[in-house]
């Protein structure tokens, strides 16, 4: 498991690409089901970043746990 932030492409389809410390991660694609993703008072926008866990599974990167603050 590893830990990075997300950059929203489409906030509806749920793919972005991953900012992490970890220069081997930076740009690649990420999915994640849209039932992931917790919103609190606030919407998703595209560009957005957010601080997710995300894991390699039959060579694509999954992220799981994703929650969007309010802000």
């Amino acid at each position: 498991m590893y830990r990075g932030k997300i950059k929203f492409f489409d906030k509806q389809i749920g793919n972005g690409s991953i900012e992490s410390n970890d220069p081997v991660f930076n740009g690649a694609d990420v999915f994640f089901a849209r039932t992931s993703i917790q919103v609190y008072s606030g919407s998703i926008y595209k560009g957005m970043a957010v601080e997710f866990d995300f894991q390699q599974r039959n060579g694509n990167f999954e992220a799981t746990k994703v929650v969007v603050a309010s802000r």
